[in-house]
């Protein structure tokens, strides 16, 4: 009995530990795709059903709306984003929640410049939802929260 007990333990353990590692390969591919700009690559991380908010918009997006934004948006920038320490809680054995650090470095070009570039840096965090849908983990909820914003004026790209 005691083997039973400890191969089913063992077994959860496993289950979690998988599904974290998923969901850390699933935030690392968004800021991969966001930085690549990488809109189609980018969508497929997501349920059909997910909702975005950044504090960009004025209020949540569905998944093709905030997709467009996201375009729209880093047309004019390219961007470093950086994901840290998550802390990743399943809820169940197919949804999961997510809070994960977060540093943001995006350039834009100077008007006129060829290599001179205004630089935001932020810094916050991404509260996020999951759902796994047949093998792979999704995204179906990302809100992303600011707790900092600092603008530099000119860099020189090297």
């Amino acid at each position: 009995m005691r083997n039973e007990v400890a191969a089913a333990e063992l077994s959860s353990a496993e289950a979690i530990l998988s599904a974290q590692t998923a969901i850390h390969r699933l935030k690392a591919d968004y800021f991969h795709y966001v930085d690549e700009k990488d809109w189609t690559a980018l969508a497929a991380l997501f349920t059909p059903d997910a909702t975005l908010a950044v504090p960009l918009w004025s209020k949540s997006k569905p998944l093709n709306q905030a997709i467009a934004a996201y375009a729209e948006t880093m047309a004019r920038y390219e961007s470093l984003h950086i994901g840290l320490m998550p802390i990743i809680e399943l809820t169940s054995p197919t949804t999961a929640t997510g809070i994960w650090q977060m540093q943001d470095r995006l350039y834009e070009l100077v008007e006129g410049s060829a290599d001179r570039y205004r630089l935001m840096q932020g810094f916050g965090r991404y509260n996020e939802e999951y759902r796994l849908e047949g093998e792979q983990w999704r995204i179906s909820s990302l809100v992303l929260l600011r707790t900092r914003k600092d603008q530099i004026e000119t860099v020189t790209k090297v």
